[in-house]
């Protein structure tokens, strides 16, 4: 039975969000938006990172769309 809520449970691709604001964002564009009006929830929704921050204690970078990278010399 656990199993079965638990695939049932499990996020499906495709599909609608549906988010309520309290008012529109002027743009969703972070680097055009310098009131950076942009809900940090609904940004982890829609937009993803190339890296991200690791847990606490070392918060190393780990990656997200970016499977690896190198610094330039």
């Amino acid at each position: 039975m656990l199993l079965l809520l638990l695939l049932l449970a499990a996020p499906q691709p495709g599909g609608t969000l549906v988010v309520r604001l309290d008012q529109e964002p002027p743009s969703l564009d972070k680097l055009t938006d310098s009131a950076l009006a942009i809900d940090w929830l609904l940004e982890r929704k829609v937009l993803e990172s190339m890296a991200e921050l690791g847990a606490h204690p070392d918060y190393a970078l780990r990656p997200a769309l970016a499977t690896d990278w190198s610094i330039s010399p």
